[in-house]
C-alpha cells in the first residue's frame, strides 16, 4: 500500500497515470508504443497479466534491467521475453536498484504506522513516501557490499530488506 498510495499521489501532483503505457515513460522507444496487455504501475512496476491460458507470453521489457519479482533473475530491458508464470502469478517485474515501499500485511488497510523499504538490486536510488503523515524520502547510497539508507520525513521506516539478485548488495544499514 505505501507504494500505490505513493503513487496515486505523484499521478495526482504531475498529472502523469498511475497505470499508463509504457510509451508515457519510454516515448523515444517504438516498441514501447506497441506493447500492450502490460503497463506501469507508478515508476518502478511494470505488470503484465497472463492473457494465454497456458500461462505462457510474451512481455516486452524497457531500456534498463529489470528484476523478476517472483524468481529475482535479473533480465536485461529494450527486448522482449519470454514469461511461463501460473496463473495466480501475474508476471511482474521490478526496475532494477527500485526501492519498494512495503507494509505488513494486516486485516485491513490503514496508513501504516512504519513501513519496510525492499531494495531490489543496488545502487543509489531515492523513493519518495508520500502518506497521511506527509512526505518521506529514503535515499540509498551503495558503498561497497553495503546500502546505507538515510530516511528523512515523519514515516517510521523499520528495515531494508534487499532482494538476493546479481550485483545486490549483501547487507543494508539504516540510518
Amino acid at each position: 500500500m505505501p507504494y500505490i498510495y505513493s503513487a496515486a499521489v505523484e499521478a495526482a501532483r504531475t498529472g502523469a497515470p498511475m497505470m499508463r503505457a509504457l510509451c508515457v515513460d519510454y516515448p523515444d522507444d517504438p516498441v514501447a508504443w506497441q506493447a500492450d496487455l502490460q503497463y506501469l504501475l507508478g515508476r518502478d512496476l511494470l505488470v503484465a497479466p497472463m492473457t494465454a491460458p497456458e500461462g505462457v507470453r510474451q512481455v516486452y521489457l524497457p531500456a534498463g534491467r529489470w528484476v523478476d519479482y517472483w524468481t529475482g533473475e535479473v533480465l536485461d530491458g529494450s527486448r522482449y521475453v519470454r514469461v511461463a508464470k501460473p496463473l495466480d502469478q501475474i508476471p511482474l517485474f521490478v526496475r532494477y536498484g527500485a526501492l519498494i515501499p512495503v507494509q505488513e500485511e494486516g486485516d485491513t488497510v490503514d496508513v501504516p504506522e512504519q513501513i519496510t523499504l525492499v531494495a531490489f538490486g543496488g545502487g543509489d536510488a531515492t523513493v519518495h513516501i508520500h502518506d497521511a503523515d506527509g512526505l518521506t524520502v529514503a535515499v540509498a547510497t551503495r558503498d561497497g557490499d553495503e546500502l546505507r539508507v538515510a530516511v528523512t520525513g515523519p514515516k517510521r521506516v523499520t528495515g531494508v530488506d534487499i532482494v538476493p539478485v546479481t550485483g545486490a548488495p549483501v547487507r543494508a544499514v539504516l540510518s
